[in-house]
């Protein structure tokens, strides 16, 4: 196929009307026919008309409806851009029928070196995978119990092409060779109840979560790890407080004599000075305490005296407790909100139930660093979306001869998510490194982290960067914002709207848009539609979305399926094919069961059509 080729050729029938399906979608050029009289082509969910001289433009489009003379001839022509072409001898490598037999959430790394670019044959590929099933599937594609289902798993392939190696798959065991995940949540993100993470927890959905002691403590020390030196110029603190218990007195849980200790070491703490905490009111004022120095941590040492650490009476209650609404740190530049808070004293700590979904993230150096959602269950949701997101999680892990090292693996929590009213941002969705290592062409040294916004059920493209000595250092992380860089993530700017939970950013390396960034995605999460978006730079903004490639597995499975999640393997491409997948699944768990078609990745390939 190439640029200006006829790919339809028809006659205006009776009606005085033809209806096109080119089968696929192909981006085009010049509608030619006599007498036309309308031309409009759908989108998604919509008819759009052509204005004449009736020319796509290069427009993508499937369906088209022409309006002319009866008897009129008609000719339609390719024009430039994307469309994509199925991947079948790919696609048959990721079905089994023992052991692994299916996964979603498909990300792959090349773990040999990191390098993320175009044609590395040489490569040595990492896949790792969301909810897996793990069983047998008998000849009439029906999953036999026992079905299990661990959180992720993963896989290797020498090279980065599943049609010529072997994929090698792999799940978890442990002592009693149950399955189980590779990845847990373990970090403070997991707890709830009167936990001293909550001190720093300052968007919405954590507005209302506080700090509470035990009652009757011995000890009340809180210590904030900062986990590099920083130049902290004061705090802001939030004493205990809600309506409740200002109705009946509980507002004087708040601290009050409190010694506030400083290090830039565990075992090099100094005094800093003493204060005294005011009661919180109902006006829910900040009590700003200069700190001025630089250190790591912060400790917050409490007299464990009722009446002299925290602001009762003697003769108001029996409980002696402690309680703290919010703290903040500064710098000059920033609030501080990549912190590790721990206390000696808590009143209540459970631990959730939750696991994680793992998202992307990138090789650098010899480790891999991911960012999973911390996920949980929400059975108030229809079945196959019985779930809520609580929190984003960082995981490092060293790779040792070209391959994981779990025992050594380390995670920590995030601030990579936030709720603000009706709105929430989520980042991780896709990376992109920009760097020597990762094998740009044009590299800034960043590691371009690509996140959304949902607001209204509008999933809305974000992008962070950072450095790659400090990308788990996230108070160095910028958010684009409306031309600048700014540390406030409610601040980014929308690059692009109907884009999917997992997607890519791709540098476009040769051809007419050499220099240029290709965004590929499911468009709005969970349709049929792949789509692309092309930007002068990784922060866009990218044009208008062009639909590339439309999946049939929701006709050809039929039931409850549908696919999604889109996103393009660059190091598993070429020149000449942007290698893509996307995820097949159903609303229905019997569907799953009796049909093992249904949960594996597709591979598409995006090919580019120009002159």
């Amino acid at each position: 196929m190439k640029y200006n080729e006829i790919i339809f050729r028809g006659e205006i029938g009776e009606s005085g009307k033809l209806e096109i399906d080119l089968k696929r979608y192909y981006p085009l050029n010049e509608v030619v026919c006599d007498n036309i009289e309308d031309v409009e082509y759908f989108f998604v969910d919509r008819w759009i008309k052509i204005d004449k001289p009736y020319n796509f433009k290069n427009t993508t489009a499937r369906f088209i409806n022409i309006k002319a003379k009866k008897g009129s001839k008609v000719k339609l022509s390719l024009g430039k851009g994307y469309y994509g072409i199925e991947k079948p001898e790919m696609t048959k490598e990721f079905f089994k029928n023992s052991g692994w037999t299916g996964g979603d959430g498909i990300f792959s790394f090349n773990i040999k070196n990191g390098n993320d670019s175009l044609n590395q044959e040489d490569a040595k590929t990492l896949f790792v995978f969301g909810d897996t099933l793990v069983g047998n599937v008998t000849e009439d594609n029906y999953r036999t119990e026992p079905l299990l289902m661990p959180n992720n798993t993963i896989a290797y392939l020498n090279g980065n092409n599943p049609a010529k190696s072997k994929v090698n798959f792999q799940f978890n065991t442990n002592e009693y060779d149950t399955v189980i995940s590779y990845f847990e949540p373990d970090n403070s993100s997991i707890y709830s109840g009167t936990v001293p993470c909550n001190l720093i927890k300052y968007d919405q959905h954590n507005h209302e979560n506080r700090y509470l002691s035990g009652y009757n403590p011995k000890k009340v020390e809180i210590l904030f790890d900062l986990y590099s030196v920083k130049k902290v110029t004061h705090i802001e603190v939030l004493n205990y407080f809600d309506e409740i218990s200002e109705k009946y007195g509980m507002s004087r849980r708040g601290i009050k004599q409190t010694q506030i200790y400083t290090a830039s070491a565990q075992d090099e703490f100094k005094l800093l000075k003493d204060h005294t905490f005011k009661q919180a009111t109902l006006d829910m004022i900040y009590e700003d305490v200069a700190i001025n120095t630089e250190c790591r941590y912060i400790k917050f040492v409490i007299t464990p005296k009722q009446g002299i650490g925290n602001h009762y009476k003697e003769e108001d209650t029996k409980e002696v407790v402690f309680g703290i609404n919010k703290v903040k740190i500064f710098t000059e530049e920033r609030l501080l909100k990549d912190i590790h808070v721990s206390a000696t004293s808590i009143m209540s700590k459970e631990k959730k139930h939750v696991w994680f979904w793992l998202q992307d993230g990138v090789v650098i150096d010899k480790e891999l660093f991911l960012v999973p959602l911390v996920v949980g269950p929400d059975l108030s949701q229809p079945e196959g979306l019985q779930f809520r997101v609580d929190d984003v999680s960082m995981i490092k892990v060293p790779i040792v001869n070209d391959e994981l090292d779990f025992t050594n693996a380390t995670q920590k929590a995030t601030p990579l998510a936030h709720v603000d009213k009706d709105s929430y941002w989520l980042f991780g969705a896709a990376f992109m490194a920009n760097t020597k290592q990762a094998g740009a062409k044009n590299p800034d040294g960043y590691i371009y982290v690509y996140g959304y916004e949902t607001t209204r059920m509008q999933r809305l493209l974000k992008v962070a960067r950072t450095k790659p000595e400090s990308i788990s250092d996230f108070d160095t992380w910028e958010y684009y914002a409306d031309g600048k860089w700014t540390s406030d993530i409610t601040e980014s700017s929308t690059l692009l709207n109907h884009i999917s939970c997992e997607m890519s950013v791709t540098p476009i390396t040769s051809g007419e848009n050499e220099g240029k960034y290709l965004a590929v995605y499911t468009y709005n999460v969970n349709t049929t539609l792949i789509a692309y978006s092309i930007a002068d730079t990784p922060w866009g903004p990218f044009n208008e979305p062009k639909i590339a490639y439309e999946s049939l597995e929701k006709e050809k499975l039929g039931g409850q399926a549908y696919t999604y999640n889109a996103k393009a393997h660059p190091h598993m491409s070429t020149s000449d094919e942007l290698l893509i997948t996307y995820n097949v699944n159903t609303y229905s768990m019997d569907h799953n069961t009796n049909d093992a078609k249904v949960y594996h990745p597709r591979f598409v390939g995006l090919k580019y059509l120009g002159e």
